[in-house]
């Protein structure tokens, strides 16, 4: 029986990817998928149309919704040094304004991305239709001890009750907690889900970033297990080569090799440092 995946792609970037599309038809070629991206009117050049041209592309307003998003940032008294604040409210806005396609019926799993994002499973596939009604959010990213904002997947109430964050920010406000991202959405999906939070180990492809174990709020590493998280995702890549197009393809066995690097006991100075300069992207 033929399964229906909706996938929705939000935010802007000027480094679009239809990776997770891409792979989605490569594993689920029996399935169909309807896509969607909800990005800002006026603020992306052609080429994200270009590469979106397989969804539906949904524009917000900005000055629509300014208002909105200014009131929300002056509710809070408390704000990580390393967050700018307009792009995480405004991208929470858009979240709010997707989960209405979250919503809709029709679809057996609704994954929800970032535009600027790839993902590459580590072991067994996606996994989409597994047994159960988990909400399905990646291990890595989890800045400050928070929950990942990249890529999310399960039921579609789960889903969207993830992406409806927006509209209890004047409440976790009002409560002091600290304007950061990921934070918030720790706080956020442990008051609302109603359906177990599971952590896939996925490996999260993000501009020249690669995330595939738990961060402190500075961006080391943590996990006992990151060595071999990282050996895990260079075979992951090699082996859906053929998903990833060329470039990206480059891009990530290089930051794969480099958080190897991270993970591998220290080395003297001299040559720590050459070996991170070589592997470092430009």
């Amino acid at each position: 029986m033929s399964r229906r995946i909706r996938l929705i792609l939000t935010g802007i970037t000027p480094s679009p990817s239809a990776q997770i599309y891409r792979l989605l038809r490569a594993e689920y070629p029996d399935s169909e998928i309807e896509a969607h991206v909800v990005t800002w009117a006026g603020m992306n050049g052609k080429e994200f149309f270009e590469v979106f041209d397989f969804a539906t592309i949904h524009q917000l307003d900005p000055a629509h919704f300014r208002p909105a998003i200014d009131a929300a940032i002056g509710r809070f008294a408390l704000k990580a040094t390393e967050t700018v604040p307009f792009n995480t409210v405004s991208m929470f806005c858009c979240w709010n304004e997707a989960a209405s396609l979250a919503e809709q019926g029709g679809a057996d799993v609704v994954i929800k991305a970032r535009v600027d994002t790839a993902i590459v499973p580590m072991q067994g596939g996606l996994a989409l239709f597994e047994p159960g009604d988990a909400l399905r959010i990646p291990q890595g990213g989890n800045f400050r001890n928070g929950v990942g904002d990249h890529v999310c997947y399960g039921p579609a109430a789960a889903v969207a009750a993830y992406l409806r964050l927006f509209r209890h920010l004047p409440a976790y406000a009002a409560e002091g907690h600290v304007l950061h991202p990921e934070r918030l959405l720790a706080l956020h999906t442990g008051r609302v889900l109603v359906v177990p939070l599971e952590r896939p180990p996925l490996t999260i492809f993000y501009r020249d970033g690669i995330y595939n174990g738990d961060l402190r709020w500075d961006g080391t590493a943590s996990m006992p297990s990151d060595l071999r998280l990282s050996l895990a995702a260079v075979i992951g890549i090699y082996r859906r080569r053929n998903v990833l197009p060329g470039r990206t393809r480059g891009m990530a066995l290089r930051l794969a090799a480099a958080r190897l690097l991270r993970a591998l006991p220290p080395v003297p100075r001299s040559w720590d440092s050459r070996l991170r300069a070589y592997f470092r992207v430009k």
